[in-house]
């Protein structure tokens, strides 16, 4: 499988880059669309396109929400001077919250992948992505 075989080799520079102590962030290639030079300590992420797992999840259907319950169309949570600062810093933002519950949408409305969703911050999206779901404060448990 081509796949295999490109995942082994890309596998094999890294290790070998990281053996001889060479350091790719700032200045070494990079793969994805939105991933150049930013993200984890490295600065390798690997960028999950729409198109690579079209076919991983079952036809997209359109959100219909529940009767009764009281929906937004947007919530500010952040000030926006601390969007974006993604896991790094979730300790110094005060409160946190958990979205239990929940479902992420494209921008046409239909049910997508989480796997789209990058979990390094810093990185630029490919796709917009919205979630929905039941809000809570985060007691800790």
């Amino acid at each position: 499988d081509e796949d295999y075989q490109l995942a082994c080799r890309l596998m094999a520079e890294e290790y070998a880059e990281h053996m001889k102590g060479d350091s790719r962030v700032g200045g070494g290639r990079s793969r994805g669309g939105g991933a150049s030079g930013g993200g984890g300590r490295d600065g390798a992420y690997l960028q999950v396109l729409e198109a690579e797992i079209a076919d991983d999840y079952p036809a997209p259907r359109e959100y219909k929400g529940v009767e009764g319950q009281e929906e937004w169309d947007e919530l500010i949570l952040e000030d926006p001077e601390t969007l974006g600062c993604g896991f790094h810093d979730a300790d110094d933002r005060g409160a946190t919250r958990t979205l239990d519950h929940f479902a992420i949408y494209n921008a046409e409305g239909f049910l997508t992948s989480l796997e789209l969703v990058p979990m390094v911050a810093g990185l630029e999206l490919e796709v917009n992505i919205f979630a929905s779901g039941v809000l809570a404060e985060d007691n800790g448990e």
